[in-house]
């Protein structure tokens, strides 16, 4: 009788009888014997007996990966000899007769068989193919790496008989190798680095030293590598007193196997690459904004459920970020913005705790947010925001040079019953433009008032678009008199919206509603070309009014627009209007002094004789340092200083100052808000060049300015004056 003692690589072996007839081999389950191995072909071979002859045969059945008898693949049929070793795929069958020995003999013989058909395995090139096809299978799909390079390591160990192996990637070495030139610095490294062979000696192997993989007594080691750089380590050892050392054939086996290894480990980093680079910014190394509100996603539902619960979210805006980059370039922007995140990174993780827990995150461009959590969670939001003001006080260090930098900080906390992350940062975001609009460099705390006005906001933004088309703009124009000669010299137009929802909107609110720059320019050149056209018609209508100028003011955004003086020019030529009747007004406020191409833009326009007028003046912090810079024509006294006259000495100091300033600078000066007609006398006596306000006439729409041309066109300031006629009175050369 004969038997087959079948063995499957991470199986012990079992014991089949053959039955009369045929006997199938395959991976059918219609098969006399079924093995589950992806190797082998449904039905792959099948087993023949003569008995008569008490003959044992095995046929291959044009099997996809061939039938071997003792490692050697046979074509047709094969006749079988007690102890030959069969294998099919990954199984081993061992061929037993029984009446040359019983169950237990044969149980014997096969821990005989074992280290033969190791062998038999490792020298059959196809044979060692299937033998990595478990190994392929487990690398090939894998969540966690380390167990699957233990699962591997394991499975080594069984196949080449060692007492221990190990993968181990370099990130889990302790003293962190960059590269590994040999062999030997690949032992010494991980006897550094495992106690589990750090007793074995190293025995150099004069053959293979200089190899990058080579067997050294009892110890195996080769390095994975990947584009040449080793990213990882196997190693093996025999341990047991007098065990052989390990040969080629088990070395060939680690080296079949490092290629694999190695793209697993690939995979691995790639995806971890991967995942990293979705959730984290690649300047700074801080999480990005979509971890980010993953997070707060994972606060809101816990803090829904439990109201003991809070955190707080403090959203960091930069101040003039474009302005650094603009200056230093974008490389020391970038330099920037790592110190900044470093700076606040090491401060808030000195305040992380068990109870409370901060993150901070970049949102993009100049945006940071810090994610506060736990039992604090919004108590300490004020005192942090505080506290990274005064840290960006400090200046950095970029390339040798000290850079300052402030910031404009929103907080808002879980008390606002949020369910959605999108409108904490909304709101967070909110707050931290009310601290901009404050004037930079400190915090705001978000309450439902500030929701309101950006509501207003918005809606204001909506309506502004639809005003020009429904022609819902109007300009209104305030005489401006000679002080010397009561009489009118030209007029300030003034910007209104006549809004069906709100009302007459003043210049203010229309400028402060939209962030849109192209809207407002929109708006902008419809101001300057609407005051030109109408002091061109009055100039055709009023052969009076050939002297009048026209005053227009520039918003901050249109004093920056590249396109002005091509605008301006576009205007002139179309109304053909003088340019010395065109007055431009410019604030402090637009900040001209620090823009060299504002400047030139200025100097340009003065060139062509448009006249420029700086208006409130008075009212910033450099003005006297940087006047004599300007390319301006006059000034206007800021209506605040008037509305003091005579109140405060040193209120009027400043006053004479400014008007001994213009008249040392050759500049006209105009008082603005002149409302009564003590200050009136109080300019005339300054010897101030012109004046407006109420005190001579509100804003008026254009019909009412043409009937006041034609039937008053000079002031009584002060009744029982002679009034003098306007056509005699001697015109300043400075004013055209």
């Amino acid at each position: 009788m004969w038997n087959l003692l079948i063995q499957a690589p991470n199986e012990e072996f079992r014991e089949v009888e053959f039955q009369p007839g045929v006997t199938s081999v395959g991976r059918s389950l219609f098969n006399t014997i079924c093995i589950m191995d992806e190797s082998a072909t449904r039905e792959h071979a099948k087993f023949t007996f003569d008995k008569e002859n008490d003959l044992l045969f095995v046929i291959d059945l044009n099997s996809t990966n061939g039938t071997f008898v003792n490692g050697k693949m046979i074509k047709g049929s094969s006749r079988l000899e007690h102890e030959d070793i069969i294998r099919i795929g990954a199984h081993l069958l061992t061929v037993v007769k029984s009446d040359m020995q019983n169950k237990s003999q044969a149980n014997d013989n096969w821990v005989q068989v074992k280290p033969v058909t190791r062998e038999l395995m490792i020298e059959s090139l196809d044979n060692y193919a299937v033998l990595l096809h478990e190994i392929n299978e487990r690398l090939n799909v894998f969540e966690d790496l380390k167990e699957t390079l233990a699962d591997v390591a394991e499975l080594i160990r069984r196949l080449i008989g060692a007492d221990n192996c190990q993968i181990t990637t370099l990130e889990d070495l302790k003293t962190g190798v960059d590269s590994l030139p040999n062999t030997k610095i690949v032992i010494e490294t991980i006897r550094e680095n495992s106690a589990a062979i750090s007793s074995f000696p190293l025995e150099d192997d004069a053959k293979n030293g200089n190899n990058e993989t080579s067997s050294y007594g009892s110890v195996l080691s080769a390095p994975v590598t990947i584009d040449k750089e080793i990213v990882a380590v196997i190693y093996a050892s025999r341990s047991t007193p007098g065990a052989k050392g390990f040969n080629h054939r088990d070395l060939s086996l680690i080296v079949g196997i490092i290629s694999q290894v190695g793209l697993a480990i690939q995979r691995k980093q790639i995806e971890i690459e991967l995942i990293y680079q979705a959730s984290h910014d690649p300047v700074t190394g801080l999480p990005n904004r979509n971890m980010f509100m993953d997070h707060l996603r994972e606060l809101i539902d816990i803090s829904y459920g439990d109201s003991e619960s809070q955190f707080s979210v403090i959203f960091i805006d930069i101040d003039n970020f474009k302005i650094i980059n603009d200056s230093y370039g974008h490389l020391a922007g970038d330099e920037l913005l790592r110190l900044i995140s470093a700076r606040c990174s090491k401060y808030i993780s000195e305040l992380s705790s068990e109870t409370t827990t901060l993150e901070m995150a970049r949102f993009g461009g100049d945006e940071f947010a810090i994610l506060l959590s736990g039992e604090a969670g919004s108590q300490i939001a004020s005192p942090i925001a505080e506290e990274i003001l005064r840290l960006l006080d400090v200046p950095f260090e970029i390339a040798g040079q000290d850079v300052y930098a402030t910031a404009s900080i929103g907080i808002t906390d879980s008390s606002m019953k949020y369910q959605q992350p999108e409108h904490v940062l909304r709101d967070a975001d909110i707050a931290m433009y009310q601290a901009k609009e404050s004037g930079k460099a400190l915090y705001k705390v978000y309450d439902r008032a500030m929701h309101k006005k950006v509501l207003h906001k918005l809606r204001m933004s909506s309506g502004l678009r639809k005003a020009i088309d429904h022609e819902e703009l109007v300009l209104y124009y305030q005489p401006i008199i000679s002080v010397k000669h009561a009489v009118i010299v030209g007029f300030e137009a003034l910007l209104r919206w006549n809004s069906p929802e709100m009302g007459l909107v003043y210049p203010e609110q229309i400028f402060n509603s939209s962030d849109s720059t192209s809207l407002l320019n929109s708006i902008d050149f419809w101001v300057l070309e609407r005051a030109c056209h109408q002091l061109a018609d009055w100039h055709k209508s009023i052969p009076e009014s050939n002297n009048l100028f026209m005053s227009v003011n520039l918003s901050t955004k249109q004093v920056r627009n590249p396109n002005l003086v091509d605008q301006v020019s576009h205007v002139l030529k179309s109304t053909n209007l003088n340019p010395k009747m065109l007055w431009l007004e410019i604030t402090e406020s637009n900040n001209i002094k620090d823009s060299k191409a504002t400047l030139e833009m200025l100097t340009e326009l003065r060139s062509q004789n448009v006249h420029l007028s700086l208006d409130d003046f008075g009212t910033g912090f450099s003005s006297l340092s940087y006047l004599p810079l300007l390319p301006i024509d006059s000034l206007k006294i800021d209506k605040s200083f008037i509305r003091r006259a005579g109140q405060s000495p040193d209120g009027d100091k400043i006053i004479k100052t400014i008007v001994t300033l213009s008249d040392n600078l050759n500049l006209l000066v105009v008082a603005e808000g002149v409302e009564s007609l003590e200050q009136f006398n109080y300019v005339r006596k300054l010897n101030c060049d012109m004046a407006q306000g109420f005190y001579f006439s509100k804003p008026l729409i254009a019909d009412d300015i043409s009937t006041l041309l034609q039937t008053k066109p000079h002031w009584r300031p002060n009744p029982g004056k002679i009034l003098q006629e306007r056509e005699a009175l001697p015109i300043d050369s400075r004013m055209y």
